[in-house]
């Protein structure tokens, strides 16, 4: 039974973290990196695997019969998925091996996987994403309302400009901070995007208390906010997308 609480103030100081599973450590930045599309898989849902791979029926033309097939995938347990993808599979363990120290258990075997309690894995994958800022994506089970989502999203991120990339997050955080990069290598990657998050919400206060100047209803935003501490997907412009899933999980037409 799962008995660890795992608390917003524990993460930020970067200390391995003792649970019932192992001692688990933090990623640094240039670790998280090479990481990402792993990272990216770990934090997909069932229905997120299902909607990428109905994307790619339907860029195929496939017959509506094997839509209809698809629709079944919905309904199977992440769990389950999981150890029925091999490359799926292969990225929690590559994760989970490098970050939880066990003396008895050793989590890169895939064998363990197919022996594990489910609550076990998705209490272990929480951790590892909490403290990696990840969020699994909120999808709809209807195809219909999720591509209005998607239209949304993109909408989104057309008005917001372009992810962070790895150079402006760290160029952000030396320009404010004045941290020498040698340093900024030495923290957890969690507390880099945490810095980074917090200098955003710095700018933004500053900007909306100079347009409340001229124009009195304009929301002044707090710059001390308690963030959610997960990011959707990476929170990086390397999430993994359809493009990347088919190259790196392979297309199910090859």
């Amino acid at each position: 039974m799962f008995t660890d609480e795992i608390s917003d103030e524990e993460l930020i100081f970067g200390e391995p973290i003792e649970t019932i599973y192992g001692t688990i450590r933090f990623y640094s930045y240039t670790e998280y990196v090479k990481r990402l599309t792993d990272l990216s898989l770990i934090s997909f849902s069932t229905l997120k695997f299902y909607y990428i791979i109905r994307s790619q029926l339907l860029e195929a033309n496939a017959p509506k019969s094997d839509l209809i097939d698809l629709m079944g995938m919905k309904e199977i347990p992440l769990f389950d998925y999981v150890r029925m993808n091999p490359q799926v599979l292969e990225a929690y363990a590559r994760v989970f091996g490098e970050l939880i120290s066990h003396e008895n258990i050793n989590y890169r075997h895939l064998d363990l996987y197919y022996e594990m309690e489910e609550e076990d894995f998705l209490n272990i994958r929480s951790i590892i994403m909490k403290m990696n800022m990840l969020q699994e994506e909120r999808m709809s089970p209807s195809p219909r309302v999720q591509d209005r989502i998607d239209r949304g999203k993109k909408l989104k991120m057309r008005e917001n400009g372009d992810a962070p990339t790895t150079e402006s997050i760290f160029t952000s955080i030396f320009v404010e901070t004045g941290i020498p990069f040698p340093q900024l290598l030495e923290m957890t990657a969690y507390q880099l995007l945490a810095v980074f998050k917090r200098i955003h919400s710095f700018k933004n206060f500053d900007v909306s208390v100079l347009m409340a100047t001229v124009a009195p209803d304009v929301d002044i935003q707090r710059w001390d906010e308690n963030h959610e501490n997960e990011i959707q997907g990476t929170g990086t412009e390397h999430a993994i997308d359809s493009g990347e899933f088919s190259k790196n999980i392979g297309g199910i037409f090859k």
